[in-house]
């Protein structure tokens, strides 16, 4: 029985695919890659198998291997685990266990070369994460000052990443941005509206009303205002 949880990623000659799937026979849970090579897909490979849930798997490709995540749940907790595929073949799983707290929200690319897993951390040192994969091998996990993430990405140069950050109101700005390169994080860039966000809404979706106009039976009649 497949999860709802796919993922997907190619490089210059292939693709992969990878997806949880409950064992009923064997009692576990597991997830699966498929390669496309040579023009056909390959037969399934268990990447990862546990009694306990497997979820959210991530992949990226750095144009000659690939790299995949994902999270297992273990009783209350999530802990985030990953794996590098190069030479033909899956290395050992790293599994995050040294960050304690619940791993969430975790986000994987590669510039070219390396690669970058970026995760949140609920109830830990630090709001988020990351961890630079190379080889064969998976970095010690660092702290990353960033917030809720929300998306991720590479160039050839670096790495960024988009998250919530304070503070989080409907009227005013609530997302920023971060950069990485040279092995470090950069200065935070707040990503602000085009002006203010309109606090309250007429029933007119056309006409804004902020709150420091005046009510509407204090306000002439549309037929007595004045032509614009």
């Amino acid at each position: 029985r497949s999860g709802w949880a796919t993922a997907y990623t190619r490089h210059g000659s292939g693709y992969l695919a990878a997806w949880p799937q409950y064992n009923e026979t064997a009692n576990k849970s597991v997830i699966y890659t498929s390669r496309y090579n040579g023009g056909a897909w390959q037969g399934a490979v268990e990447l990862a198998s546990s009694t306990n849930a497997l979820i959210e798997p991530r992949l990226a490709s750095n144009g000659t291997g690939y790299a995949a995540s994902w999270v297992e749940s273990v009783g209350a907790m999530h802990k985030l685990n990953a794996r590098l595929y190069t030479g033909g073949a899956w290395g050992a799983a790293r599994t995050f266990a040294d960050v304690s707290g619940y791993h969430t929200r975790a986000r994987l690319a590669s510039s070219g070369g390396n690669y970058l897993l970026v995760w949140n951390v609920t109830g830990g040192a630090s709001p988020a994460y990351h961890s630079a994969g190379s080889g064969t091998a998976w970095s010690a996990p660092a702290a990353a000052n960033l917030g809720t993430i929300q998306d991720f990405a590479a160039s050839s140069s670096g790495y960024a990443a988009v998250y919530r950050c304070s503070p989080l109101s409907p009227t005013e700005q609530s997302l920023c941005a971060k950069a990485y390169t040279g092995g470090a994080w950069g200065a935070e860039l707040a990503l602000e509206t085009d002006g203010p966000v309109p606090a309250t809404i007429e029933s007119d979706p056309a006409r804004l009303r902020r709150e420091d106009r005046a009510p509407r039976e204090d306000r002439p009649a549309r037929e007595d205002r004045p032509p614009r």
